[in-house]
């Protein structure tokens, strides 16, 4: 059944009222931390000092960017609040002008949400990826609620669009948890009974090489995995034969550093599925079920999370929903509607068509009985997609992970 999201939703905080919140809770906890620092330490803190620590590492030891905290103060324009309420580029941390939204980019906005909302976010790594960078999940919300909503993105290396999206969604939906209202809740309190889970960038290795080539591998061993597989795909003929390295891998590119598809290595329906049989640009399962080291963690964290009410899987691209695996009984009745709740907020489509590949929803929904869609964003008739339209995507999903806590807590 379609769940009427939108009847009683409020505007979210305009542009001022963020940057002014901002700049106050930035310049009150830099204060008390730098008092502690010199007096006390911790013991004069609220909590989130390992955010503090984060965040000036990176303004100190990072690569000197730093986020425009300046107070501005609304003007007079005449214009309508609908208007007002419009963000622009200055007025958030996850910059939407980024043309390749990177690893570094997710650490330096991880640490700075966790500086400005200590309440509600805090994050941590969970495993390494084949080539040794940290996989971070994020706690948004209240940490001992009774429901649990997952959401992974960055799964694909050249759908790093996706990992854009969902920290931008991130930060929308903690700066307008007070205000912001979906069901008759705000969202502050949806978080209250539901934290939502975010892994942002489960295949940090592979969205590297797509964005900046060979050269970003970390470790000598990854360069030969990669290159051996660039061979391989030559040798069969599955990439034209003239593609050099870094236009491989900018436009083909979607497994982890060792050739592994990461939505094609869980435990559910692998044994079956049979697409490509050698390390690959995509659709190569992994030699065995979670072999791949990024899905093993990811497993191994749902698996110690306790009892998870509903995933999203955000990829690119094609503005549908994906729910259909193949589940019977209540599982398929709550996975619909799931799928039909996100429709619903975001205006996609709801995708009719049946999806059997080891993925993390076959896994989610055929062996662990939890409702589990995969979101679709963006479109482009080829790779790498166009990252102008990341604003617009974030705009149109921006009640998406709202919509997601309702489903759960309803």
């Amino acid at each position: 059944m379609a769940l009427d999201m939108g009847a009683d939703d409020e505007n979210p905080l305009s542009a001022s009222q963020r940057r002014n919140r901002m700049r106050r809770r930035l310049t009150i906890r830099c204060f008390a931390f730098l008092l502690a620092a010199v007096i006390l330490l911790p013991a004069l803190t609220g909590c989130s000092l390992s955010g503090y620590f984060d965040w000036l590492g990176n303004q100190f030891f990072g690569n000197g960017e730093t986020q425009d905290t300046t107070d501005r103060l609304p003007e007079e324009t005449g214009q309508s609040e609908t208007e007002q309420n419009k963000t622009t580029v200055d007025d958030v941390i996850v910059d939407l002008t980024d043309s390749a939204y990177s690893y570094a980019d997710m650490q330096a906005d991880l640490a700075m949400l966790a500086a400005c909302y200590p309440d509600r976010f805090s994050y941590e790594s969970f495993g390494q990826s084949f080539d040794g960078r940290q996989l971070y999940w994020c706690r948004i919300g209240n940490p001992d609620a009774q429901h649990k909503l997952l959401v992974v993105a960055g799964m694909h290396a050249r759908e790093y669009i996706s990992s854009h999206v969902a920290m931008a969604q991130a930060e929308f939906l903690l700066a307008n948890a007070d205000k912001a209202k979906t069901g008759g809740m705000t969202w502050g309190e949806l978080l209250d009974e539901c934290v939502l889970y975010l892994v942002p960038m489960l295949n940090p290795d592979g969205v590297m090489l797509c964005q900046e080539g060979i050269s970003s591998v970390l470790n000598e061993k990854t360069e030969e995995s990669v290159m051996s597989v660039y061979r391989s795909d030559l040798d069969y003929g599955l990439v034209p034969s003239d593609v050099t390295i870094n236009t491989y891998l900018r436009i083909f590119w979607k497994a982890n550093a060792e050739g592994t598809d990461l939505n094609r290595n869980y435990d559910a329906l692998w044994s079956s599925y049979r697409k490509i049989l050698q390390p690959c640009f995509s659709n190569y399962k992994g030699s065995s079920p979670e072999s791949a080291p990024e899905t093993a963690a990811m497993s191994g964290f749902i698996r110690g999370a306790g009892t998870i009410d509903a995933v999203l899987s955000i990829h690119t691209q094609g503005r549908t929903v994906y729910w259909d695996c193949g589940q019977e009984g209540s599982v398929r009745s709550e996975t619909l509607s799931l799928a039909q709740a996100v429709c619903n907020v975001t205006g996609y489509s709801l995708n009719t068509t049946r999806n059997n590949d080891a993925s993390l929803t076959d896994w989610m929904v055929l062996v662990r009985g939890v409702p589990a869609v995969t979101v679709e964003v963006a479109v482009g008739e080829k790779y790498p997609l166009d990252t102008s339209q990341v604003p617009g995507i974030v705009e149109e999903t921006q009640t998406l992970f709202a919509a997601a806590l309702y489903f759960v807590v309803r």
